[in-house]
């Protein structure tokens, strides 16, 4: 969805509007501003930014900072959806909340 959506229309090298459109403080992100969370916006540095990491980020990054659609990770146990996105929290300061999804969810 990305790929089709966000992608083909808005070119990698273009700013997007603030998420905060209530002229809340925003941080940039990979080029792409999103609004700040009510914590110290920090650059965990335990985080191993890989290449395919990086990419991932630069393409979640992308999507939310459009403010246009829900983001729905899937993908395999342990492949770092989770901490990927405790990365992007915490470097917006946002808080983090952990919530397990499956099948026996109500």
């Amino acid at each position: 969805l990305c790929q089709e959506r966000i992608m083909r229309t808005t070119p990698l090298a273009s700013k997007s509007k603030p998420v905060g459109a209530g002229g809340g403080p925003t941080v940039d992100i990979y080029g792409f501003r999103l609004s700040v969370g009510s914590e110290e916006p920090t650059v965990p540095r335990e985080y191993i930014l890989s290449p395919s990491v990086k990419e991932n980020l630069v393409n979640i990054v992308r999507v939310v900072s459009s403010g246009k659609f829900p983001v729905l990770l899937q993908g395999p146990t342990s492949c770092g959806k989770t901490s990927m996105i405790e990365y992007l929290a915490t470097c917006t300061g946002h808080k983090f909340v952990r919530i397990n999804n499956h099948e026996h969810t109500d």
